[in-house]
């Protein structure tokens, strides 16, 4: 965990990952999940270098990258979701990696 700082910035990224052994989401069940993340840091690289820990943290592997993104730089579909509010607003008042709602397919599955 890194310290929320009022320097940092936030993040968000959509990701696709792949459980591991020791997962919450058993690798025996499911291939793979895509999720968003958020997290704040000073830098990209910061942010990633987190995310990879994160990931690390949970037992999964980084699979692809859809995007990553400084959230201040883009803009949204439905930029007042409130579940994309809510889980930047806690990665800003906790300092850790946030992921959002794991969307995992199976083994038979198609990506």
């Amino acid at each position: 965990m890194s310290p929320a700082s009022k320097d940092n910035r936030s993040f968000v990224g959509c990701i696709e990952v792949r459980p591991l052994d020791g997962c919450q989401l058993a690798p025996q069940e499911y291939a793979g999940a895509a999720v968003r993340c958020y997290i704040h840091a000073l830098s990209l690289e910061e942010a990633m270098i987190r995310m990879n820990e994160g990931l690390a943290e949970e037992f999964m592997e980084l699979v692809k990258i859809d995007f990553f993104v400084d959230e201040e730089s883009v803009e949204w579909e439905n930029p007042d979701d409130p579940t994309g509010i809510k889980l930047s607003d806690e990665a800003r008042a906790t300092g850790d990696v946030i992921f959002g709602e794991f969307r995992g397919w199976g083994h038979d599955e198609a990506e």
